[in-house]
C-alpha cells in the first residue's frame, strides 16, 4: 500500500511532540517509583517499625505495672504492608505468679490508614471516636505460655480484621501513660480468630489436666463479647 505522504514508500517518523510526551512520562513514573521506594526507606519503614516496637514493649501488665518484653528487629514491607516481629517474649505477673508468653513469629498486615498513623500524621489519620481497622490479619507461630499453673501452646493462630477503639489506640500511640492489657482486650474486637494443633497442660491440687485441639475458631469478637465459638478434634 502506498504511503500518501511519501512517494518512496517509507513509514512517517512519529511526530517530535509525541516522543517527548512518552520521555516525559517514563521519567514521572521512574520518579514516583523511586519517591515511593525512599519514602518507605526512609519515611514509612522507620516510622511503622517503631511504633510497633513501641506498642509492644511499653503496655502496662494486668497488675498495672510495666511488662518486661523482648524482641527482635520488626522488619516493615511496604509491597505487601506487613510487619514481622520475630522472638516476642513478654513477662507479667498475675495473682497467681508470674506468666511468660513467647511467640516466635508475629505477623501483621497492616491497611493504608493504620500505616499512616503510625507515622507523624498520627491525629490526621485516627478517627475522633469508635472502632478503627487496625489489621486486616495478625498471625502467631509457636506461641507458648507459661503460668504457675501449666503450659498453654498453639502452633499458628490468626485473627481476621482486629479493631481498636480509636481512643485507646490514640492512647497507645500517642500518651505518656500506656493502657493495660486488659483496657486494651476489652477495647478491641475481630471478625473472627482461630487457632491450630493446641495443646493445654494444668495442675493443681488434687487436679491435672491434658488436652489436645486440633482447631479452635470463634467469630465475633467484640469487647468482652465473643458471638460464637467452636473446636474440633478434642
Amino acid at each position: 500500500m502506498s504511503q500518501a505522504n511519501d512517494p518512496a514508500g517509507n513509514a512517517a517518523a512519529p511526530a517530535p511532540g509525541k516522543g517527548r510526551g512518552r520521555v516525559i512520562t517514563l521519567v514521572a513514573i521512574l520518579l514516583v517509583a523511586l519517591c515511593l521506594v525512599f519514602g518507605e526507606q526512609f519515611w514509612l519503614k522507620p516510622s511503622v517499625e517503631e511504633s510497633v516496637r513501641m506498642v509492644l514493649t511499653q503496655m502496662q501488665g494486668p497488675d498495672g505495672k510495666p511488662m518486661d518484653v523482648s524482641l527482635g528487629q520488626p522488619e516493615f514491607s511496604l509491597l505487601n504492608r506487613t510487619v514481622t516481629v520475630p522472638n516476642l517474649a513478654v513477662r507479667s505477673n498475675s495473682q497467681q505468679g508470674p506468666v511468660t508468653t513467647t511467640i516466635d513469629t508475629l505477623v501483621l498486615k497492616l491497611p493504608v490508614r493504620a500505616i499512616l498513623a503510625c507515622t507523624e500524621l498520627t491525629e490526621l489519620f485516627l478517627p475522633a471516636k469508635g472502632p478503627m481497622l487496625v489489621a486486616d490479619s495478625v498471625e502467631t507461630r509457636n506461641l507458648t505460655v507459661h503460668s504457675p499453673q501449666g503450659r498453654t501452646t498453639v502452633q499458628r493462630q490468626t485473627t481476621e480484621e482486629l479493631t481498636i477503639d480509636a481512643a485507646m489506640l490514640r492512647r497507645m500511640l500517642t500518651a505518656p501513660d500506656k493502657p493495660d492489657t486488659t483496657a486494651i482486650i476489652y477495647a478491641s474486637g475481630a471478625k473472627r480468630a482461630g487457632g491450630v494443633f493446641c495443646n493445654v497442660h494444668a495442675e493443681a491440687p488434687g487436679i491435672r489436666i491434658d488436652l489436645d485441639v486440633k482447631k479452635f475458631s470463634f467469630a465475633g469478637w467484640n469487647g468482652r463479647e465473643v458471638k460464637s465459638a467452636a473446636s474440633e478434634g478434642i
